[in-house]
């Protein structure tokens, strides 16, 4: 019996189905969240602070949602919160961590839902999956972003250094 022969494309459509809903919902994601490209010199924004000195207290914004309890959350029972936040921030993009952890639950969440109603997993099974594809697959893009821009700045470093030598 040749695997190849008995070829059956109902089996192989759920797949194709749930991976182009991972990539649509990824798509709509950085689109809802409004992702922008950051600028390569970004100024920080002046908080004045009402001090002695009368003099601005200039300060990095460390909030990681707008969302004032998802914030506490996160700085709460988020292990490793800086490791991710250098990670997003190497995308080149403005991604907070409520955003990946929003977009990751909503992608671990049609995941679950395609494997039990679409394939007919039992949930038990579905669970897992869908958790650690939900998460995983948001990560995986954020690091391949992130690579991606370290390698056009690698390989356009060494042209910036001699243009500024002469």
């Amino acid at each position: 019996m040749n695997p190849l022969v008995d070829f059956d494309p109902a089996l192989v459509l759920p797949l194709l189905i749930g991976g182009s809903a991972l990539l649509l919902i990824l798509a709509a994601g950085m689109t809802v969240f409004g992702l922008r490209r950051r600028r390569l010199v970004q100024l920080p924004e002046l908080k004045l602070d009402a001090g002695d000195s009368g003099l601005p207290n200039v300060r990095r914004d460390e909030s990681d949602s707008s969302i004032p309890t998802l914030d506490r959350a996160v700085k709460r029972w988020l292990p490793r919160r800086e490791r991710l936040r250098e990670r997003l921030s190497r995308t080149g993009y403005d991604i907070h961590i409520s955003q990946f952890l929003l977009v990751s639950a909503l992608v671990a969440l049609v995941l679950g839902m395609i494997g039990v109603r679409v394939v007919g997993l039992a949930p038990f099974l579905t669970l897992p999956l869908a958790l650690s594809l939900g998460f995983g697959a948001p990560y995986a893009v954020i690091s391949l972003l992130g690579d991606r821009r370290m390698d056009r700045f690698n390989r356009q470093f060494p042209e910036a250094i001699d243009v500024m030598v002469r």
